[in-house]
């Protein structure tokens, strides 16, 4: 909000909190009992759109930056146990298809982070019996699908929290004059 914006809201509550404190003086003159009613109403829809904008996406964006490292952190250690196997069995394939490093996985964008993640625990559900000898049973792949799908639901939070303050930036400026 612009500090003009925030003065000016302010300024509001305060002839709101005048007419309260003075209500007994003009709640018999109908027209401005009226425009009493008429304000509060659009003032209780500016402080809605006031604190949305003041919401700070500082949060969700943290939350999504730790899902994501975990995410990671987890697919990469199961990715290297199932490298591990496939080069021992001289699996080929399935050591292309698992092969990622830690860098790879950093710089792919969240969406596709998700799907190489998914093709992942799909690949080292088909070998868990075998990956044991590497660290890795069922429940870890398990971990990293609950991980996958907490991270999943977490990857569109910022984008949405800053596109809800712009949208109430945008009505709070129709709402002032």
């Amino acid at each position: 909000m612009e500090k003009t914006q925030i003065d000016q809201y302010d300024m509001l509550l305060s002839v709101e909190n005048h007419f309260e404190d003075n209500s007994e003086k003009w709640n018999t003159n109908v027209p401005l009992t009226n425009a009493k009613t008429d304000f509060s109403a659009r003032l209780t829809e500016l402080t809605t759109q006031v604190a949305l904008q003041l919401e700070n996406p500082t949060g969700a964006t943290a939350e999504k930056a730790a899902a994501r490292e975990m995410l990671e952190g987890m697919a990469f250690r199961i990715s290297a146990a199932v490298r591990g196997y496939a080069a021992q069995a001289t699996l080929k394939d399935l050591y292309r298809r698992v092969d990622f490093s830690k860098t790879d996985l950093v710089r792919f964008r969240d969406a596709e982070l998700v799907g190489v993640v998914s093709n992942l625990a799909e690949d080292a559900q088909s070998v868990v019996t075998e990956l044991a000898d590497f660290g890795v049973d069922a429940a870890a792949i398990e971990a990293l699908q609950t991980a996958k799908t907490t991270f999943g639901a977490l990857m569109k939070n910022p984008t949405e929290a800053i596109a809800k303050r712009k949208a109430a930036t945008d009505k709070i400026a129709t709402l002032l004059p």
